[in-house]
């Protein structure tokens, strides 16, 4: 399952500050029905429990920070605790979803109507999506070490997953009195037979995979080192965050409105028209909270996104730019049906059944 969600919408689509891939569970874990909500909550939880679903697909990552404690006098933690209680691992795709080629805000675009489509911000040809790990392990510890960086994502190149390189050599190292070396003593110039084990990592990966290796490596302090890596030059830039929509036939500030009530079937949005009146043929796009955004989109008509904060859309307005705001989980939620079909698509032979939450539900209401 997680190769396929993989696949789909890699990680190293994601942006620096999110936290996307596998929250609890275990990525080598069989998955005979999963879930799909944009928040993974307790009524969620519930109902895939009473589904016997042991997969959930939760749009926004449900371990955004970290976690203080594990205890149910916590609400985030005590819904980590009742999936994990019933063996439901839970995997978040959210800005990797966003970017990713025919993904979240390609989807949306297509709602809209057909035009050329392109990335507010491309994903870069030649930036530091992926790194490269590399660290030296005793031979015994070769399998444990690969095993454990492959549980949170390393190693995944394509189709294939624990992905590594492994080079035999010698390393040497002497311990300060103060050090409790695995092998040898302190004060003693040890030359030990070690392998050299190089793994492909998503860049916003890092500090877990550090974390990781010095959980699992035996030694007392593990040498690894974090190489960036670039893409080839002519590699696509089709990815990326937001998207520029240029209406192959121009419309109207009031159809444009109408298209999207029907097509995100929502019976209000906010909206501010645009200071030039007249047709509208080119639109800035974001699934969820994109203001951010508008600085980068160059010259638009018309901004689209979920919600913006007050300054953010003051400053649009200020500039002539139309606004439409649809509400944060308004834009997101529409997408979960063409989602699990794209999952479904990627199982040749006995697919999972692929649930949609009922009772994952916007926070508020319009009243």
């Amino acid at each position: 399952m997680i190769a396929a969600l993989e696949k789909i919408a890699p990680t190293r689509y994601a942006e620096s500050w999110d936290q996307p891939g596998l929250h609890i569970g275990s990525r080598n874990a069989r998955v005979r029905r999963a879930m799909l909500c944009i928040d993974l909550t307790l009524p969620v939880v519930n109902e895939a429990i009473e589904h016997h679903a042991d997969f959930i697909i939760a749009y926004h990552p449900p371990i955004f920070k970290p976690l203080p404690r594990l205890t149910d006098d916590h609400h985030k933690a005590e819904v980590a605790l009742l999936a994990a209680r019933h063996n439901i691992s839970v995997y978040a795709p959210h800005t990797a979803l966003d970017a990713t080629p025919n993904g979240l805000n390609d989807f949306l675009a297509d709602l809209i109507g057909p035009g050329r489509v392109r990335p507010i911000i491309p994903a870069p040809r030649n930036g530091t999506r992926n790194v490269k790990l590399v660290t030296f392990v005793p031979e015994k510890s070769e399998d444990r070490v690969r095993n454990a960086l492959t549980s949170i994502g390393a190693g995944l190149i394509g189709d294939y997953e624990a992905c590594s390189f492994v080079h035999a050599g010698h390393g040497t190292f002497r311990g300060l009195p103060s050090a409790n070396p695995t092998v040898g003593r302190a004060g003693q110039l040890e030359r030990v037979p070690e392998i050299r084990l190089e793994m492909i990592l998503p860049h916003n990966l890092v500090a877990d995979a550090a974390r990781l290796l010095r959980s699992v490596h035996p030694y007392e302090e593990p040498a690894f080192d974090i190489i960036p890596l670039e893409q080839p030059p002519d590699t696509p830039s089709i990815a990326g965050q937001g998207r520029i929509l240029e209406l192959k036939r121009v419309t109207t500030f009031a159809r444009l409105i109408e298209r999207l009530k029907k097509g995100l079937n929502i019976p209000f949005l906010k909206a501010h028209r645009p200071a030039r009146k007249g047709s509208i043929r080119t639109i800035g796009l974001c699934a969820g909270a994109g203001g951010s955004l508008i600085e980068h989109a160059g010259p638009i008509d018309v901004f689209f996104t979920g919600e913006m904060r007050h300054h953010d859309a003051l400053d649009a307005v200020e500039q002539g730019i139309g606004l439409i705001l649809a509400g944060h989980t308004n834009t997101e939620r529409v997408y979960l049906p063409a989602y699990r079909e794209r999952i479904l698509a990627e199982f040749t032979q006995a697919p999972p059944d692929i649930l949609i939450a009922r009772t994952d539900k916007p926070p508020v209401e319009t009243v």
